[in-house]
């Protein structure tokens, strides 16, 4: 994203280069991911790792709801998230902010109205899906039409200029899962240890 910003007013084929190979990574890493939550599935590790009991995971869908927002986490965060990157160098903060607050908005939106309306998890996870998938649509196509130069996105990756970036962002992408550990992995955490019904409190 820091390069990014750089080369748009300096070297805008050499933001080309970045931005593919940034795709190409991502797409590597969202792949990995999905095998990663699927082998969890499969060997039947992902309710140990959530902490509830069999029944509970069964009924409620547990694990094709994971399976949907991390595949769906891939094609809207992963990518999305570097794509966003291109508006703010171009002149367009204020609209990437209005981008921003849909984002959050459809999300709680989102599961605030499937729950009420009674739907269980999986339903709440697709439906969430859907919404970010059309969200993140819209603005990949805002994005193209705005600025166009750099479209196709992903044409023009190269492995070196993809490893050697991605070597780069291990540092922010450990600060990054540490952040997360921190938040989401002391629920899981505690949800294990404690009955669940204490860890929102």
């Amino acid at each position: 994203g820091n390069k990014i910003n750089i080369l748009y007013h300096t070297d805008k084929l050499e933001l080309k280069n970045t931005l593919s190979s940034s795709l190409l990574i991502a797409f590597i890493l969202g792949s990995f991911q999905i095998l990663l939550v699927g082998l969890l599935i499969c060997f039947n590790l992902l309710k140990d790792l959530f902490g509830v009991n069999v029944d509970l995971y069964l009924s409620n869908s547990v694990a094709l709801s994971a399976f949907i927002l991390i595949s769906s986490g891939v094609l809207t965060s992963s990518f999305g998230g570097i794509l966003n990157r291109l508006m703010i160098p171009a002149g367009f903060f204020y609209h990437s902010q209005w981008w921003a607050i849909l984002y959050k908005v459809s999300q709680t939106l989102t599961i605030i109205l499937v729950s009420s309306m009674g739907g269980g998890i999986l339903t709440v996870a697709f439906f969430y899906a859907i919404i970010q998938l059309l969200v993140y649509f819209l603005t990949f196509i805002f994005i193209k039409k705005k600025i166009p130069e750099f479209y196709p996105w992903w044409q023009g990756a190269n492995w070196s200029t993809a490893l050697a970036n991605f070597k780069k962002s291990l540092l922010l992408t450990f600060t990054g899962f540490t952040q997360q550990l921190s938040n989401n992995g002391v629920v899981l955490f505690l949800s294990n240890m404690i009955t669940s019904s204490v860890v929102p409190a």
